[in-house]
């Protein structure tokens, strides 16, 4: 559980075209005075378009020149497709890979090359627009990630989120170990995580959630409002029931 300073947000670039056809989601004003919601968002695949764990790593080896990481890498995708070891295996395994050992701010100066070069490409066109929309509308602001510590705050930062909940890396003496604190925060511990960072057993009023994968439903389902976000699209949770947050309608 982690909670960044107040920082701007960080605009993106100008839509590609394929983007800035589609329509763009609309937070309608509250309906009560003074009153503020809490909306909550997975990462990957919501407020991004590509997988930001293996990016960041990627990219990392490349620029420090981790050879011998890159070359690791298939045969543990390979192991963890073909179910011989578990996500969380995984996760530590690739980050023990390629950080350990590595100071502290070296992984902070790639974190920020990160947000500055990879980000702004790779920003959501549905996802996006919906955290601006609640940020306009003066929502509370949870990014809720199975991503790692590494860096997955300082993105929070760079999209203007001062609250985090991620899946925990140790330390040790200034560097990180990859072994992973608590658990992954995926599916029924991504709930419970959030639940012990908001303090409660009910969803709050006026919660929204949004969410592209099967680990995020239990989030979604929790929620007032729950939503899975599309390529091209958002879909409520429950098609039949009235979601007060909706696409615009476009001519």
């Amino acid at each position: 559980m982690l909670t960044n300073p107040p920082a701007p947000p960080m605009r993106p670039p100008e839509p590609r075209q394929d983007a800035a056809s589609q329509p763009r989601p609309q937070v309608p004003s509250s309906d009560a005075p003074g009153s503020r919601g809490i909306a909550i968002f997975d990462l990957d695949g919501t407020l991004t378009t590509r997988d930001s764990f293996l990016a960041f790593l990627l990219t990392f080896g490349r620029r420090h020149r981790r050879y011998a990481s890159l070359m690791r890498t298939p045969p543990r995708l390979a192991s963890y497709l073909a179910r011989r070891i578990r996500d969380e295996q995984l996760k530590e395994a690739l980050i023990r890979d390629y950080l350990a050992g590595c100071d502290a701010e070296q992984v902070a100066e790639h974190a920020g090359w990160f947000c500055d070069c990879w980000l702004p490409r790779f920003l959501h066109p549905i996802g996006f627009p919906l955290l601006e929309a609640h940020r306009a509308r003066g929502d509370r602001l949870v990014l809720l990630s199975a991503g790692p510590s590494v860096f997955v705050p300082r993105i929070a930062a760079a999209l203007g989120i001062a609250e985090v909940v991620c899946t925990t890396i140790a330390t040790d003496a200034g560097r990180w170990t990859g072994t992973i604190v608590g658990g992954n925060c995926k599916g029924g511990r991504k709930l419970e995580r959030l639940q012990a960072h908001l303090r409660v057993s009910h969803p709050p009023p006026q919660s929204f959630a949004y969410g592209d994968s099967r680990s995020d439903r239990f989030v979604l389902e929790w929620v007032e409002h729950g939503a899975w976000i599309r390529r091209r699209k958002m879909c409520p949770l429950q098609s039949t029931t009235r979601f007060p947050v909706r696409p615009k309608e476009t001519a």
